[in-house]
């Protein structure tokens, strides 16, 4: 991913420092932030920054993931959006750039609150310890959503 403002990697440098320890982050791209993030991780042990992905790199972070934060102030279609659900993560943005996704699928913070996005990463974090998440349903929500749209329009 790109590592910006416009992205909003400095809301999520002030999630990440305001987040509960037992809250693991992985970060992964490159950008003007990089800096910031790399300093970041040497102070906070929950979070982790994995440089640059490419293709392979995705498929393991998606796989080993539950949630993917996107603080973007500016954002048309995300394409890490589009591959998370495809993997069944569930999704915060921000309200900048919220698509109005199912409830169960799409969470949206507040960039000028940052509590906003603390109040949605504890409660998805309590819904994953009693095992609520459901990886199969978003799967299936971007197959039927997403997936269907995608294959008609190759048809015109």
């Amino acid at each position: 991913g790109e590592l910006s403002i416009r992205k909003g990697v400095d809301i999520l440098i002030k999630i990440i420092e305001n987040a509960p320890s037992n809250i693991k982050f992985t970060i992964a791209g490159d950008g003007v932030l990089k800096k910031d993030l790399t300093t970041l991780v040497k102070n906070f042990k929950n979070a982790e920054y994995r440089g640059y992905a490419d293709k392979s790199m995705l498929d393991i972070l998606y796989r080993q993931n539950e949630v993917l934060i996107l603080p973007s102030r500016a954002e048309s279609m995300s394409l890490a959006l589009l591959e998370a659900l495809s993997y069944g993560l569930v999704i915060i943005d921000s309200k900048d750039v919220m698509l109005g996704l199912n409830k169960k699928v799409e969470y949206s913070g507040d960039n000028k609150n940052i509590k906003t996005y603390l109040i949605i990463l504890k409660k998805l974090f309590a819904m994953k310890k009693s095992n609520q998440l459901n990886k199969s349903y978003i799967k299936s929500y971007f197959t039927k959503n997403f997936l269907i749209l995608h294959c008609w329009n190759k048809f015109k």
